[in-house]
């Protein structure tokens, strides 16, 4: 398909933008800022990396595209019916993986577990397309691998905090209900 790439990268480039704008709104400051932006972007990047490959498998396959892996002209054959299968299924982990960033970003403590399992499974699909498509497999590989890193380093005091933060406000909250304040 023509005009992939500049369309991924401004995808990206958006993607962290608004990120960073939507936590900006919410009240993140500082490293929760960080965290949760790079959270969303890892996210939403999967989310249009691998939604633009499916656009393109199926744009080869409509318009009977050499393939630049085979050099066959795609067809409906096992090769692109797992082409599309792995995009999909990549899709539906960074859906999950941005609503987990969604829920960290408003201090939900469990989130961090959630986000450091779905990187991991992430990490786990794509290391073995090293091989079979050495750029992608190896950013892909990157940017789990950073995820894993900010998410378990840096989200570890928001984990912790938050969580300090919602047994106060509960208490205030109890407190308030049995009319002591």
């Amino acid at each position: 398909m023509p005009y992939t790439d500049p369309i991924v990268l401004g995808l990206l480039l958006v993607s962290l933008i608004g990120s960073l704008v939507y936590q900006w709104r919410h009240g993140l400051r500082g490293g929760r800022l960080a965290v949760v932006t790079f959270a969303m972007f890892y996210g939403l990047s999967v989310i249009a990396a691998l939604g633009m490959h499916c656009v393109d498998v199926l744009y080869g396959l409509t318009h009977r595209l050499t393939s630049f892996v085979t050099g066959k002209p795609f067809a409906w054959n096992w090769h692109t019916y797992s082409l599309l299968l792995f995009g999909v299924l990549m899709i539906s982990l960074g859906a999950r993986w941005l609503r987990g960033a969604l829920r960290l970003g408003r201090g939900d403590a469990a989130a961090r577990t959630e986000l450091l399992r779905l990187a991991g499974i992430m990490l786990l699909i794509v290391l073995p397309t090293v091989p079979i498509q050495p750029f992608f497999g190896v950013v892909a590989s990157g940017l789990s691998v950073i995820a894993l890193l900010v998410v378990g380093l840096g989200g570890r005091g928001l984990a912790t905090r938050a969580s300090s933060i919602q047994d106060v406000d509960g208490w205030e909250s109890a407190r308030a209900g049995a009319g002591l304040r």
